[in-house]
């Protein structure tokens, strides 16, 4: 029995920091699927290079700290073209969500605060993956 990709049906959104934003190199793979760009939004944590690509380290507590910001967008509503976006977006980041802890990013839902601080919402994000990640920082 294949185990469903919770991705499918539950959070609506996503949240890009990196070359998936508007006006940036990968920006285009999100172009074919009905994805709503909702407007802007921050995490704690930073961003670090590690072998050339971009990297979000979390700040788990969430509460203080050094910030990352980027862009949220409401995933399709039709099941079939979310599952052709993540698709899509799992080869670009190199992750298998049969197997999240092989490649350098899992998919994961995070705390996400919108532009008015008062309102978070959670959203799906490609984040380091610890395990993975290399003692090779920039």
């Amino acid at each position: 029995m294949v185990e469903e990709d919770s991705r499918l049906t539950t959070i609506p959104w996503l949240f890009v920091y990196g070359t998936l934003r508007r006006d940036n190199s990968h920006h285009h793979l999100l172009s074919p699927f009905s994805i709503e760009f909702v407007g802007v939004g921050m995490v704690y944590g930073e961003t670090r290079i590690i072998d050339a690509y971009r990297h979000l380290f979390l700040n788990r507590c969430q509460v203080a700290g050094p910030v990352v910001w980027g862009e949220i967008y409401r995933l399709p509503p039709q099941l079939e073209a979310r599952s052709a976006l993540w698709a899509a977006l799992d080869a670009w980041e190199e992750y298998d969500p049969r197997s999240p802890d092989q490649g350098p990013y899992r998919c994961e839902p995070i705390r996400v605060r919108l532009w008015d601080p008062e309102s978070w919402i959670t959203a799906w994000a490609y984040v380091t993956n610890y395990r993975r990640a290399r003692p090779s920082i920039k």
